[in-house]
């Protein structure tokens, strides 16, 4: 393929990628799939060009020796899930920041073993970043190759331009932001989709390889299949299956993606089965590969690790192999970018940080540029990696292969496995043991393993050992090389001496506490924390240095959301001046640590517990209150001005001295007797212009100065000046008046200060070009947080918009469910009615259903505008066991069919509550209460308790776990077991009776024990006991009788019972259900009363019709408008007509009491 061709398409698939890496940053939110897609396949990054191109040249050299590299991975996380999972937690809770700060933090926090794990990974990374841009150079000139029967060549300029542009990529989207869960977003978006790309080529090209092997195209192998059964017994098999396994925990770059990026359990979830699947893939690939190079690439002088690039090549099929070049270059880059950003970490926050905040600790420099230093550096460390990593490509031997150069850093990086282990399972690990047996086990692996790389073939040291002594030699350690490989003899004596260092050291050093409380943190993970009161203990540390500390490493944003957080948690206001607890400074700590490292965090911290707190302007604030409360805390407030460095002096309404520090006394040179509780401020002015301290005396007029000085005090302002001492130091004096009369003044030496400022009108030139960018870059913020609003207010009314619609929709669906219910009930109050005191108990039963009904969705309507905030309860006193006995009686024919016992224990206690939302509480109670039980009674009563009575369901169900009585209040959330699989429903009760509970501010609580039953309880304020009756159902209203009516409904149930119900108050009724109808049937006489539905057939309204018969009739007639859609809009149009408005379900009271009244208005 020509060389101009390929870099168009290389440099159209790396514009593809930073475009991507691009919109992934702006993107604001992922959904949790796409979330869980993008961690499983940046997991992908295993598969570097050594999986790429090198496995495909070691199967065709040694058969069955590339399947380890694959089958470790897969193995690790099919049967040691529980420690992959274990690892994560531990990770995610202790906010690491990569594999050195994973170690150091475990291990007391300790700043000399983060730094040497940081050493060990950057040794072991760099050979294999080397590696990665080798093949890069490769996979350019097989892919640029016209004439494969030449000697294959390597050329050297593309690995250099290829480094330039990872660096400048890392740099771009991998420093920009360094706090926040999400600061890689982009760049992780990349990893994802490169993954993505070289399993679609490798794919593409497996196709190929069974197309030509169907074919049968090519020449006939020589020789036998390199696939050998007895590969499986070689011990060099087993090493490589054990390191692969390794490496997937302990790569920085692995650990990077797995560790530090992850974010939730339901991304583990998804990592869980795509990685395997994914290594899976790429290993069955390999075997067509293979045999399709044996037949189509026998005899030429091509290296294995070009199979993948010259199979298409020599077969014809160019374009696949711009699809070879594109899935080898998406392999290397991803791998190097990955691997680059977290080294960079890693320099930056354990091999620099430490000494910068020593040094800045030193020079007393300020805090506020941390966040710019920490960027540029990892800048800089970004740029060394690869500069690095680019010359010992250069330099370095690759005659074994991508592959050997690819187990050699994963043997290096298996040196951190032990310190890793013994940090998730063992208490007793200490950072001594750690540290020695890491660097002890890389010597070993530099020493067995590298060396013989690095040193040209036939080298003495290597095949003799140092000073001829055979026993030293670095592949045959005291004769054990002869038993075996050299990759199993190096990883056997590295690992060896590692762990035995560990295990010795570690227990010949003794635990302090910070070591035992970074155990337990990462050992036990899964245990919550409570505060104590030794957290809440204070420290020496002010709030206003933990804030100036973080906020120029995590930004504005991130720092205001921690200090709420703290808040909250601690149940209390963090001021500025207050000093911090243990709680607030080792929280700062842990979300310092998530940006520079835990050992860093931990030192910086360190740093600021020995600093003086400088926090004078707010000194009044401390002090406010009335001198009386001074008199009080004196000895309080003595001690608190001890503590503080500037000179301190209290006056009090009357200008009498109250409070001051040694400070104080010092800075003026006061003498022993002049100062005491009481004495007035003039004197000591006075005391101070006889030995010419106050610069404003005139002529020797002395009470003239101390005049205007009691003048300023007397104004109740504040102030600040400026007084030059005879000895040419310069003191600030800065008052303020306390709220209820005094003055507080701070006296600071300010000698240093102006000479500083006399410096800084040096540097004004520069400040005002500062300022100037400043300004700009305030511009692009405001115009970021314009485009922001822009974007709420849009989504405001696109939410309002929809709650408008749900509204709408429930208004109309309750409508059309009360038409049929509310006939009905009608209906059974006429039949009550007539049968007077001789009613059957089932037909009250009956009426008691549909009033159950009817309150049911009347109660959805009220959830609705509980919604919206419309819904008020309407409190009163309440019996309970009318509630109760009603309740019981509805659900009891119900559990007496289900063979259940419905036990009531009756009540006489009286509640303060809202009747009809406590009855749907209890209503649900009971419902899930028979619908889960199989067999055995549900419980029905009250527990008093002081002030309060808790209404309790008992049953004897099948129980909930505990993890779900969390969930059975969430929306559409049901229990599915076996035991309740014939239950049906829609999960909604539960969540209704959450929130009435919350809007009553009742209580609501939930025992269940598996396989016992469980318990449902509503705590209410005890009420005030009334008198009540029952009402009787009476035949007839005199007030009522004889009137004539006309009723017009379009439901034909509901007229029926409405004409039935006022038959029974005596009244003459005409029925219609449309205006037409009522104008056939209307007398010629008007009657006394009109009743219409608002909404009719054919777009008719209630409102309409009354007008137009009233019309006809030529005179006015009092109307009763009655609607199931009891919105704002409907009652407002009823009103503005003039006419009377009744809520369905009607009721027969409500109906009698509405009639009278008109009645009477019309009289």
């Amino acid at each position: 393929m020509a060389s101009n061709e390929l870099i168009l398409f290389g440099g159209l698939y790396a514009l593809l990628l930073i475009v991507l890496a691009w919109a992934a940053e702006q993107s604001e939110r992922w959904p949790h799939r796409a979330r869980g897609l993008l961690y499983g396949m940046s997991l992908g990054v295993y598969c570097s060009s050594w999986t790429f191109l090198g496995a495909a040249g070691n199967a065709a050299d040694s058969g069955w020796t590339f399947l380890p590299i694959y089958l470790g991975p897969i193995l690790m996380f099919l049967f040691a899930w529980p420690f992959i999972q274990r690892l994560l937690v531990a990770g995610s809770r202790n906010r690491v920041t990569s594999i050195a700060d994973f170690i150091g933090s475990r291990y007391g926090k300790d700043q000399k073993l983060a730094a040497a794990v940081a050493v060990v990974a950057l040794i072991g990374t760099l050979p294999y970043i080397a590696l990665q841009l080798r093949g890069i150079a490769l996979a350019w000139s097989s892919a640029t190759t016209q004439d494969w029967q030449a000697p294959f060549s390597l050329g050297n300029n593309v690995s250099f331009f290829a480094a330039l542009f990872l660096a400048w990529f890392a740099i771009t989207f991998g420093t920009r932001v360094i706090a926040g869960a999400n600061r890689h977003r982009g760049l992780l978006a990349v990893v994802a989709a490169e993954s993505a790309v070289k399993l679609l080529a490798f794919l593409l090209l497996g196709g190929l390889a069974l197309w030509l092997l169907a074919g049968d195209t090519g020449t006939i192998p020589e020789g036998p299949s390199p696939f050998r059964m007895d590969t499986f017994g070689n011990a060099s098999f087993y090493t490589q299956l054990l390191i692969s396994a390794i490496a997937i925990i302990c790569l920085p770059r692995q650990f990077h993606v797995l560790v530090v990026e992850y974010h939730d359990k339901q991304s583990a979830r998804w990592a869980r089965w795509m990685f395997p699947l994914y290594l899976a893939l790429f290993a069955i690939v390999v075997l067509p590969l293979v045999e399709a190079a044996r037949h189509h690439l026998a005899g030429m002088a091509i290296p294995g690790d070009s199979y993948v690039l010259a199979l298409p090549a020599v077969t014809g099929h160019s374009w696949l192999t711009a699809v070879a070049f594109v899935g080898a270059l998406s392999a290397a880059t991803a791998m190097v970018l990955v691997a680059t950003i977290a080294l960079s970490l890693m320099i930056s926050n354990e091999l620099f940080m430490p000494v910068y905040l020593k040094v800045r600790d030193r020079m007393n420099r300020p805090r506020n540029d941390l966040g710019n230093v920490l960027g540029q550096v990892r800048q800089a460390a970004i740029l060394g990696i690869l500069f690095l990593g680019w010359l010992l490509e250069q330099g370095a031997r690759f005659s074994e292969g991508l592959s050997y150069m690819g187990l050699l850093a994963f043997t290096s990086s298996a040196q951190l496995m032990p310190a890793i282990v013994a940090g998730l399972y063992w208490s007793g690990a200490h950072r001594n043991g750690v540290l020695t047996g890491l660097v002890s086990g890389t010597l070993v692996w530099f020493y067995t393993l590298l060396l013989p790389i690095l040193t040209p073939s036939g080298n003495g040291w290597v095949n003799d050992g140092p000073w001829q002594i055979a026993w030293l030699a670095p592949e045959n350690l005291v004769g054990t090389g002869q038993f075996t490989d050299p990759l199993t003899h190096g990883v056997l004596w590295s690992l060896g001496i590692n762990i035995l260092c560990l295990v010795v050291l570690s227990q010949r050093s003794s635990m302090t506490q910070l070591d035992q409380r970074q155990a337990r943190a990462f050992m036990d993970p899964s245990t919550g924390y409570a505060l104590s009161d030794e957290d809440l203990t204070p420290t020496e540390v002010s709030l206003h240095q933990l804030y100036s500390l973080i906020r120029p490493v995590l930004g504005p944003y991130e720092s205001s959301r921690l200090w709420a957080e703290l808040e909250r948690e601690q149940e209390q206001r963090l001021l500025p001046f207050d000093r911090a607890t243990r709680y607030t400074v080792r929280a700062t700590e842990s979300r310092l640590a998530s940006v520079i490292g835990a050992a860093s965090a931990h030192r910086a911290i360190r740093l600021l517990e020995r600093q003086t707190p400088l926090q004078m302007e707010d000194i009044a604030d401390l002090m406010g209150g009335t001198s009386e409360q001074l008199q009080f805390s004196r000895h309080l407030l003595q001690t608190t001005l001890e503590n503080i460095p500037q000179g301190i002096s209290v006056v009090d309404r009357n200008l009498q001295l109250v409070a001051w520090n040694s400070q104080y006394e010092k800075l003026f040179d006061y003498p022993p007797r002049l100062l005491y509780v009481g004495c007035p401020i003039s004197r000591i002015y006075e005391y101070n212009a006889a030995r010419g301290l106050l610069s404003d005396v005139r002529n020797n007029n002395i009470n003239a100065a101390v005049d205007r000085r009691l003048q300023m005090l007397r104004s109740g302002r504040p102030y600040r000046l400026e007084r030059h001492m005879p000895d040419g130091g310069v003191i600030e004096i800065r008052g303020k008046p306390i709220p209820s009369g005094g003055y507080v003044t701070a006296y600071n030496d300010v000698s240093e200060y102006h000479r500083v400022m006399t410096e800084l009108e040096e540097a004004k030139s520069n400040l005002e070009q500062r300022v100037h960018e400043r300004t700009a870059e305030l511009s692009d913020a405001n115009e970021s947080l314009q485009r922001e609003n822009e974007l709420r207010a849009r989504i405001e009314q696109e939410l309002h918009e929809v709650h408008t619609s749900k509204s709408r929709f429930l208004a109309g669906a309750s409508h059309d469910l009360l038409q049929p219910i509310n006939a009905a009930r009608l209906l059974s109050s006429t039949l009550l009615r007539r049968q007077g005191e001789e009613t059957p108990s089932e037909l009250r039963h009956i009426d008691s259903a549909l009033a159950s009904a009817e309150t049911l969705i009347s109660h959805l309507r009220e959830i609705s505008r509980l919604d919206s905030g419309r819904l008020e309860p309407s409190v009163g006193n309440v019996s309970v066991a009318s509630i109760l006995e009603e309740l019981v009686n509805e659900f009891r024919m119900t559990a007496e069919r289900k063979g259940i016992r419905l036990d009531y224990i009756p009540t006489t206690l009286w509640v303060q509550t809202d009747p009809h939302l406590l009855r749907r509480v209890i209503q649900n109670f009971l419902s899930n209460a028979i619908n889960y039980t199989r067999r055995g009674r549900v419980l029905v009563g009250c527990r008093r308790s002081e002030g309060s009575v808790s209404i309790q369901v008992w049953d004897t169900g099948p129980g909930i776990t505990e993890t779900d009585q969390k969930r059975i209040f969430d929306e559409f959330e049901r229990l599915h077991t076996d035991a309740t699989r014939d239950v049906h429903g829609l999960g909604l009760g539960l969540p209704i009776a959450m929130r009435i509970a919350r809007l009553l501010e009742h209580p609501l609580a939930c025992r269940s024990a598996p396989g016992k039953g469980s318990m449902f309880g509503l705590t209410i304020p005890r009420g005030e006991s009334e008198t009540t009756r029952a009402d009787k159902p009476t035949a007839s209203d005199p007030q009522l009788e004889g009137l004539e009516l006309i009723c017009i409904d379009n439901e034909p149930h509901l007229l029926a019972g409405l004409q039935a119900l006022l038959g029974q108050f005596g009244c003459r009724v005409i029925t219609a259900s449309s205006l037409s109808e009522a104008m056939q049937r209307r007398p010629d006489k008007a009657p006394d009363l009109l009743i219409a539905d608002y909404h009719l057939d054919q777009h008719e309204t209630g409102i309409a019709v009354a007008q137009a018969l009233m019309l006809n009739w030529n005179t006015t007639v009092p109307v009763l408008i009655i609607s199931a859609d009891d919105s704002d809009p409907i009652r407002s149009a009823v009103h503005k007509a003039g006419y009377r408005f009744l809520a369905k379900p009607v009721d027969a009271a409500s109906l009698r009491l509405t009639l009278r009244r008109l009645l009477r208005r019309r009289r």
